[in-house]
């Protein structure tokens, strides 16, 4: 009697485990169970950003909708946000892009188009159902996120099954911290439809049924016209009729036809209505310039993959400088070895073979921009994908063999739910954090920019700031929060190192930082890599003009010379004052005198 108890105990456990396997199955195999689930893991994973309000970018893509629903946007389609090439000829500060004028370097080829008409819509939808709320904008954003969770998950259940690796993948995907803070920006709406679409697109090419045929193409042109990086999508396409796909080959290559179709026939429109980037040293295009893309790619691909691998940039953030290199290279070290040992029993497998390609091929397009975190949903896809097959391959391996091969791949697993699992959940406040901040930043130095009815018909004249990019939202807050003011601001130099003024004659002030122009490398947002400057070269603004008086050995402006009417009290000249924390009135010097503005760096 007494031997019977324990074991009827066991068999009920048994049982009660059997069920609960079978409900938590049938959650996860049934959709209409699996999307409300993957929304609320969607919605927990992200309700910090429900109280993040506008931040960055938000503001332009407010203005453009507000402009579009009043009806003021006459010289730009709905469709055309990301639109903001200079006509022929045009004066650099005499174009208005959405973020203000161009600088005086810009450089002539300069030219940012980008054919995302679905995004530029998706947008002008938030303003025209719910202007004023930014937190269901958030939440437009979270259930994007959500139904990008559950087709990862469904692609996930298709080639790992329903074991350990499967679980991983989806858990790791979900509070991926590069996810959160691009899940948190309503201006990374491109990124969310294109991964959507994206994902999208592989689950109808999978299906093989007759009924889908036509949604993979119609999938890939919504992803096309989402965002330029759901080219991505093509990586796990190759690699799936590669490793995955049992049909013949001419069956194979049939059903490629009609994708090849759209993204051809995609490139073809985008490029023949002149949409895309030149002539900046941050986008490269690899359409207009293949040879420079696939240059860079060599520099940028390393830093991508670690990015991707390891640990964030912004868990990175939290510690001292001196100690960021050695951990960014030991969590990345210990993830590839996580991959090489966990992988080792797998690799020759169709679906790891998949990962593996599809997970390579798809970092490959993020070069043309850089290692930008909020970007990688369509490379997570996969690189989650191998993570789940690698911890659960060394998982396995802790039940076998001598105590120091399971304490070895003890430390690979535990170092893959330490970097993926526990660093991902803490990151996002971080860079919740990081951002705010920034905006806290650029809204309060808006704030000490001249402002007021008073001077709307004067103009702002900044003679420094540390960063070109902070100074370009520098513009867009001020329209936002600092209004009605001064008709235009020139950002005229920024530079982290102190400058020297000179009045050299009535008419006209010299300013030369310690080190040159182009220390700050934002500067070559708007202009070609290694494009030099010549002594003498000159440009035409509105209430200036600007001439390179003299160039450092590699050809960046050491010193400019700026003519224009320095007493007229419509202009005025401010300069970054670090210490305070604001911009400051500066007096010019009478004429053969010279005085120096701090650094506006710390």
């Amino acid at each position: 009697m007494d031997s019977a108890q324990p074991t009827e105990a066991a068999n009920a456990r048994g049982i009660r485990a059997s069920n609960a396997h079978a409900a938590l199955r049938a959650l996860i195999l049934r959709p209409q169970f699996a999307l409300p689930l993957a929304l609320l893991i969607a919605l927990t994973v992200n309700w910090r950003s429900l109280s993040l309000g506008w931040f960055g970018d938000d503001y332009v893509h407010m203005r453009f909708a507000l402009q579009q629903l009043h009806g003021e946007a006459w010289d730009r389609a709905s469709w055309n946000l990301f639109d903001d090439r200079r006509a022929p000829g045009a004066a650099i500060d005499g174009h208005e892009t959405l973020f203000g004028p161009l600088p005086w370097w810009t450089s002539p080829s300069f030219s940012f188009a980008l054919l995302r008409p679905l995004s530029a819509w998706s947008q002008l939808l938030d303003y025209a159902l719910w202007p004023n709320s930014p937190m269901l904008m958030h939440l437009h954003n979270i259930a994007l996120f959500g139904v990008i969770l559950f087709i990862a998950g469904a692609l996930y259940r298709r080639w790992l099954g329903l074991g350990v690796a499967f679980w991983i993948a989806v858990v790791f995907y979900a509070i991926d911290d590069s996810h959160s803070v691009g899940t948190a920006w309503i201006a990374s709406r491109n990124t969310l439809l294109a991964t959507l679409f994206g994902l999208s697109t592989l689950w109808a090419f999978d299906s093989h049924a007759r009924w889908t045929g036509w949604l993979a193409p119609l999938f890939l042109l919504c992803a096309h016209a989402s965002a330029e990086g759901s080219i991505a999508v093509w990586a796990y396409l190759v690699a799936y009729v590669l490793f995955l796909d049992r049909r013949t080959l001419r069956e194979r290559a049939i059903a490629l036809g009609p994708l090849a179709a759209v993204s051809f026939g995609w490139f073809l429109l985008s490029a023949g209505l002149g949409y895309g980037v030149r002539g900046s040293s941050l986008y490269i295009d690899p359409r207009a310039d293949p040879q420079r893309f696939l240059l860079t790619a060599i520099t940028r691909l390393p830093e991508i993959v670690r990015l991707q691998l390891g640990i964030s940039d912004a868990a990175l953030r939290g510690l001292a400088p001196s100690e960021q290199p050695a951990l960014g290279i030991a969590s990345y070290s210990l993830i590839l070895l996580a991959l090489v040992f966990g992988l080792r029993s797998s690799w020759l497998t169709p679906v790891t073979r998949f990962f593996l390609l599809g997970t390579a091929l798809a970092l490959i397009p993020q070069c043309s921009i850089g290692a930008l975190e909020r970007l990688m949903y369509l490379s997570g896809f996969g690189a989650h994908g191998l993570l789940g097959l690698a911890a659960a391959g060394c998982i396995r391996e802790l039940r076998v063999g001598p105590e120091w091969k399971r304490a070895a791949y003890g430390c690979m697993v535990a170092a893959v739910f330490a970097i993926h699992g526990v660093v991902a959940l803490i990151v996002p406040p971080l860079g919740f954090t990081f951002a705010m901040d920034m905006h806290a930043h650029v809204w309060a130095a808006s704030r000490t920019l001249p402002r007021g009815p008073e001077v709307a018909d004067r103009s702002i004249m900044v003679l420094n700031y540390p960063n070109y990019l902070m100074s370009v939202f520098l513009g867009v807050y001020r329209r936002q929060f600092a209004w009605p003011g001064p008709h235009i601001m020139h950002v005229l130099s920024t530079s982290p190192t102190p400058v020297r003024i000179t009045r050299s004659a009535p008419d006209q002030l010299e300013l030369q930082p310690i080190g040159g122009y182009f220390m700050d490398a934002s500067m070559w947002v708007v202009r070609k890599p290694g494009e030099r400057f010549n002594v003498g070269e000159t440009v035409q603004l509105a209430d200036a003009q600007v001439e390179v008086v003299d160039t450092t050995p590699d050809g960046r402006p050491a010193k400019i010379a700026i003519r224009a009417r320095l007493d007229d009290p419509r202009l005025l000249w401010v300069a970054w004052n670090f210490k305070e924390g604001r911009f400051v009135l500066i007096d010019i010097p009478p004429v053969g005198f010279n005085q120096w503005l701090p650094s506006t760096a710390n």
